[in-house]
């Protein structure tokens, strides 16, 4: 059974302090995708497709090694008739 991503697609996040990686890479990222299949099989925690701000490029973790700094806005769209 798979819970809801904590991550949203437009947050932006950075390694949470117990990370490994996080002493490698302490920039901020953009969430660009969640539910990423890590293995080709559902895992838990998901991954999470970030966008590294500083250098552009793009990595795939769990998400539990991330923290979100901020959530991307919800905006609700109304129909134009």
């Amino acid at each position: 059974m798979r819970l809801e991503s904590s991550v949203k697609v437009g947050d932006l996040v950075k390694y949470v302090e117990q990370s490994v990686v996080q002493y490698a890479n302490p920039h901020v990222g953009l969430v660009t995708q969640v539910d990423v299949c890590m293995f080709g099989d559902g895992t838990v925690p998901a991954g999470v497709s970030v966008m590294w701000l500083k250098s552009g490029a793009s990595e795939v973790v769990y998400e539990d090694e991330l923290l979100v700094i901020s959530e991307a806005a919800v905006g609700t769209a109304k129909a134009i008739n």
